[in-house]
């Protein structure tokens, strides 16, 4: 009979404290299993160290006769640096001799492309890797599917909050040595505008991976980008989910969404939006 998970000699310890010693399962594929002990037995941590919640002192799981890895979450976090490290490129070779311009030039990419096409892709490794495991470490959970939402939008959420705060710090200290002026204080408050304001994004993103695969969601995350920078610097950028926080930065970092720097008088440098559309954007 075909294994569908199997656990060998699993161990795991707290401190002095051994909660799970060598358990070995062996779990045929169409069955039920269920598992019994008292209070402490070490039922709970070893479905957690299944479901890689936790990680084993010791010993093996396999799912499906494969190892099972990390490699899914890794390639996630190779992400939160590498999307980064592109823009800082990106910027420094489209500016080179323009004075005034590197930051801006990070800042503008960054949030016009290469953040949208970060957090897509990342809902579509979170997707891919439940699919590849068939949702077993999700089903191991008794956490409800509301619950299960919320956690994949913090983790999600945190992923772009460390990817927003490497760019903030290479975009000031690339402009500190380059002489760019975007305000300080307006990059910073940036990080959490764009934290904050994309976490709607993130379950539009994980059902699109999930029902219609990667090429509907990035095509729909490019109309959602192309609508932003069109209707952002307009009257009605609060109708338009992908353009509150496009027009929320004018005023922060003095950038359109197309790059070209707020003249100072610009009713687009009006910094009264910033907290409606905070607002609007938790409501969406």
């Amino acid at each position: 009979m075909e294994m569908m998970l199997q656990t060998t000699d699993l161990c795991k310890s707290f401190k002095n404290q051994k909660a799970v010693n060598k358990v070995s399962l062996h779990i045929e594929k169409g069955k039920v299993y269920g598992l019994l002990g008292p209070n402490g037995a070490g039922k709970s941590t070893t479905l957690k160290m299944i479901a890689g919640i936790l990680k084993p002192t010791a010993g093996e799981i396999y799912f499906n006769g494969k190892p099972w890895s990390r490699e899914s979450l890794s390639e996630i976090g190779v992400l939160i640096w590498l999307f980064p490290v592109m823009v800082f490129a990106l910027a420094f070779v489209l500016t080179a001799g323009i004075t005034n311009a590197y930051a801006e030039s990070v800042w503008n990419w960054w949030y016009t492309l290469l953040l949208p096409g970060m957090l897509a892709i990342t809902c579509y490794l979170s997707v891919s890797r439940e699919k590849k495991t068939r949702y077993y470490h999700v089903m191991t959970l008794s956490t409800g599917k509301r619950k299960l939402m919320l956690g994949k939008i913090i983790y999600i959420g945190c992923v772009i909050l460390v990817s927003d705060m490497i760019v903030f710090v290479g975009a000031s200290f690339g402009g500190y040595l380059l002489t760019t002026c975007v305000p300080l204080g307006g990059a910073f408050a940036a990080v959490l505008v764009l934290t904050i304001a994309q976490l709607w994004e993130i379950p539009l993103f994980l059902f699109l991976s999930e029902r219609f695969g990667m090429i509907v969601e990035l095509l729909v995350c490019l109309f959602l980008t192309v609508g932003g920078i069109i209707i952002a610097p307009t009257g009605k950028w609060y109708f338009f989910a992908s353009a509150i926080p496009m027009r929320i930065l004018c005023p922060l970092l003095h950038i359109l969404p197309n790059g070209i720097r707020v003249e100072a008088g610009n009713p687009l440098l009006d910094r009264s939006c910033v907290f409606p559309g905070m607002g609007i954007s938790l409501i969406w």
